[in-house]
């Protein structure tokens, strides 16, 4: 059993990514079914713009009285809820006809 932990321990700092995706592909799922419009997808787009407006705006400093770090982090969190969004988008325009989607 302790081999198992050894093989995942280095994937396990990652967890916060996969919680992103998730979160990007039930965002996607709320558009397609309650607005019916790409909302969720502007807003994430706009925290990327800001983390970099904030990461350009704040440069990085040993001292700390930056907000760097705020901005980076909320633009790979945000990052990575756009990768979770788009593969969600994909995996329903694909299914749409064949899954018991949309048949129009």
């Amino acid at each position: 059993m302790n081999g198992v932990f050894e093989l995942i321990e280095p994937y396990g700092r990652y967890w916060p990514y996969g919680v992103a995706l998730l979160a990007g592909a039930l965002l996607a799922i709320v558009d397609r079914r309650v607005f019916g419009r790409y909302v969720f997808a502007a807003l994430l787009i706009l925290v990327v713009l800001g983390g970099a407006i904030v990461m350009n705006g704040s440069p990085f400093t040993f001292g700390g009285e930056d907000h760097y770090f705020q901005g980076l982090i909320a633009q790979l969190f945000a990052l990575a809820g756009l990768a979770g969004y788009a593969v969600a988008t994909i995996a329903m325009w694909t299914c749409s006809g064949k899954c018991g989607g949309k048949t129009s």
